[in-house]
């Protein structure tokens, strides 16, 4: 290699090794700079997370309440479709109590439920995207990974309930006639007496889901709030970890300068 594109070489080397080093530098003095806000950040998010599981679990609770409101209001009325069935000749009075019931009472409460259905629906869709992202992180150990989103199984669980206060007026309606009918009557009174059985069946299956969401959010919960305590910790390591490949990187730079600035003292050819 001729000397003058040997001092050529050299100079764009020490060029180089400097602008790496002052970038290397810099990049270290930002990033511990940077180390308190990205550790509030974190910790911010980490409380964010925290403040959804519970207002999920507020919701489920709210959802789980209205579950038993209604399932109470079915085992009342079961009890009194019993009552008209077995002495239907002097039942008048519970009669018109069971079509007040099944035509008004139990759809608003029926729709009362679906409301705070929905209500948690919208909220455990932000649960399961932020544990979904959070079960993705290897470190954190949250393992996350329900066979049907909890939202789904919510939307299920209305959409099961959606077609009940439809039925429950028709039955109403069919309960209105009934005094010219008596035979008929029973046969819709037994018939209804099926449809509740399911239906309590149903709230019975849509708690049992509600219930068991609730555990796992207990868990995530659980495992969520040890990371936010751990941030700055773990800011803090990441931080040391990346200035230690840092200054290897420095090193190797000052090296490269060494050598370019030899380079470039290369005694220039004699004429």
């Amino acid at each position: 290699m001729s000397p003058q594109l040997k001092r050529i070489l050299g100079l764009a080397l020490i060029i180089l090794s400097v602008v790496s080093l002052v970038i290397s530098a810099g990049g270290v003095i930002v990033l511990w700079g940077a180390r308190p806000a990205i550790t509030t950040a974190l910790q911010d998010t980490i409380t964010l997370v925290s403040e959804t599981l519970t207002t999920t679990q507020q919701a489920l609770a709210v959802a789980d309440t209205a579950l038993q409101n209604t399932t109470d209001t079915i085992t009342v009325l079961s009890s009194s479709i019993d009552s008209l069935a077995s002495s239907i000749g002097s039942t008048q009075d519970a009669l018109n109590s069971v079509t007040t019931l099944v035509k008004q009472d139990l759809p608003k409460t029926i729709e009362a439920a679906r409301t705070a259905l929905a209500s948690a629906q919208d909220t455990a869709r932000v649960v399961d995207n932020f544990l979904s992202g959070l079960s993705r992180i290897q470190f954190l150990n949250i393992n996350y990974n329900p066979s049907v989103p909890l939202d789904a199984s919510i939307g299920q669980i209305s959409d099961s309930l959606s077609s009940l206060p439809a039925q429950l007026t028709k039955l109403g309606n069919d309960l209105d006639g009934i005094n010219v009918n008596l035979p008929a009557v029973t046969k819709t009174i037994r018939g209804l007496g099926t449809t509740l059985s399911n239906v309590d069946t149903t709230l019975a299956d849509a708690r049992a889901v509600l219930k068991d969401y609730a555990a796992q959010l207990t868990r995530a919960q659980t495992a969520v709030q040890p990371i936010g305590e751990g941030v700055p910790t773990y800011v803090t390591l990441f931080i040391v970890g990346v200035t230690f490949i840092t200054l290897w990187l420095i090193a190797l730079q000052i090296i490269v300068l060494v050598i370019g600035w030899r380079w470039f003292k290369t005694d220039r050819p004699t004429a």
